[in-house]
């Protein structure tokens, strides 16, 4: 009778351990499920935003073969675990058109024992801000920047900003009535004019807070290239338009227009807009700042951009054949080229470094902050 007690004791103890052991490699084999379905939902996270990183705003269609059947991830064949993604659909939207909410869902399935095969899924939220991982290159926020020569025609000059001019920078006027704000930095040609004093202890003027630099090098200015081109030919087909005589007012929405043959000629007074010539561009009109008071206005060349008219502009003007402006109105924003600028006496410009437009080159950066994960959410199968 005792060794009966004894052998039943002795089997529950067996079956009661050998629970414990399924319990705990239960747990942790649903442990390792959870664990490869993060690495799954983290996969279809970033190939959701490689697909998107190149597009200027949110736009789901480039997401559209990721809402069909689930993506593999990896399938260690029959003896490991098939892992996977999707997108929720009905989770995944544009929430404004900078910004895009999105859910990824990783799952996994199979495991050694695969008569019994388990899976889990771990839902991930996105949020991906355009404008964090599209940072404007800074040149075009430093105002007058020239890798030739920048001349003022006769008269004073007020540049409340910076200027660089890899050749020469010229100007009329006297000190007295001149205003540099900035650093002027100039190649071996130096400054001719009044900023010439600035250059010298001997000048006795009022105080000026600018300071005039020399250098031997050329400005890092981007080329209008022809893939730069050929990115805004297909957005103003998708939004904006193909013109070479442009009339506009208002507030256009962010639109492109785009002149593919001789000059583009542009009137009318108008603010958010990108205007692209193959060839050059001719401004008639004036351009205004955003209601925030930040530069959203670009105006791109291939060739020269000449400014005609006393109207006051606000923009960054960014030309691969120089820069020439006929009227006497004032210049917000940034003038960015590879040749020479052309200015008239009394030229006023103000310096603004906030541009919000995304159509121009991006500065590299080692930082990635365009990616915040919001939520984690694993869900457990029964």
């Amino acid at each position: 009778m005792v060794t009966l007690l004894l052998l039943l004791m002795l089997s529950t103890m067996v079956v009661a351990t050998v629970r414990d052991v399924s319990f705990h490699e239960q747990m942790a084999s649903s442990q390792d499920l959870h664990s490869l379905a993060h690495h799954a939902a983290e996969t279809g996270a970033y190939d959701v935003l490689r697909s998107i990183e190149d597009s200027p705003v949110c736009d789901l269609s480039s997401l559209s073969g990721h809402f069909q059947d689930p993506v593999t991830v990896e399938d260690s064949g029959s003896n490991g675990y098939l892992l996977g993604y999707r997108i929720d659909a009905d989770a995944t939207h544009c929430a404004t058109p900078r910004n895009l909410e999105a859910t990824i869902i990783g799952t996994t399935h199979g495991g050694l024992d695969l008569s019994a095969p388990a899976s889990s899924e771990v839902h991930l939220r996105v949020l991906y801000d355009f404008d964090s991982s599209l940072v404007t290159d800074p040149i075009f926020g430093n105002g007058l920047t020239s890798n030739g020569s920048i001349t003022v025609n006769g008269g004073n000059v007020h540049l409340d900003g910076n200027v660089w001019a890899s050749s020469f920078f010229s100007s009329g006027g006297n000190i007295r009535n001149s205003f540099l704000s900035g650093t002027m930095t100039v190649g071996s040609g130096g400054v001719v004019g009044p900023f010439s004093e600035l250059t010298s202890d001997s000048w006795s003027g009022e105080a000026m807070p600018g300071v005039v630099e020399m250098t031997d090098t050329v400005a890092d200015i981007p080329h209008v290239d022809s893939e730069t081109l050929s990115r805004l030919e297909q957005q103003a087909d998708s939004g904006g338009g193909r013109s070479c005589d442009v009339n506009l007012e208002g507030d256009q929405g962010g639109r492109v227009f785009y002149c593919s043959t001789g000059e583009m000629r542009v009137s009318g007074d108008f603010s958010n807009a990108t205007l692209v010539s193959a060839g050059s561009i001719n401004m008639r009109g004036g351009t205004s700042l955003g209601s925030d008071g930040a530069v959203n206005t670009v105006i791109i060349a291939g060739g020269g951009i000449t400014m005609n008219g006393s109207t006051d502009s606000a923009g960054v003007f960014w030309s691969n054949d120089g820069f020439r402006q006929n009227g006497r109105g004032a210049l917000k924003g940034s003038i960015v080229t590879e040749g020479d600028i052309r200015l008239p006496g009394n030229f006023r410009f103000e310096q603004i470094e906030d541009i919000q437009n995304p159509n121009l080159p991006k500065a590299e950066s080692s930082e990635d902050t365009s990616v915040t994960i919001t939520e984690w959410r694993p869900v457990f199968d029964d």
